[in-house]
């Protein structure tokens, strides 16, 4: 077996991170969401993400998003105290017409 490279360890973590992220969005809506409303939760976790970002000494990319996946459930809560609590984020939702 070939030992793990760091590019081996970071991806694991971000992949967990991922996935603690995702499930704590999911907890924070009251019905099960279809593809619009699952894109819809995402932007809104990118964007709020963002938002806290922008406080911070470094310009915000990509890269630097990424790298702050594990602090994505704490900004959206900074931006809609309580809605995950209450399970009550998918009112925070903008999903388009179908």
């Amino acid at each position: 077996m070939a030992p793990l490279k760091a590019t081996d360890v970071a991806s694991a973590a971000y992949a967990n991170a991922a996935s603690h992220v995702r499930e704590g969005l999911l907890r924070g809506v009251k019905f099960k969401p279809g593809t619009a409303e699952l894109d819809a939760l995402g932007e809104l976790a990118a964007e709020c993400l963002a938002s806290d970002l922008e406080n911070g000494p470094a310009p915000v990319s990509l890269q630097l998003m990424l790298r702050h996946t594990d602090q994505i459930l704490a900004a959206v809560d900074n931006s809609f105290p309580g809605y995950m609590r209450s399970r009550q984020l998918g009112l925070a939702l903008r999903v388009p017409p179908a």
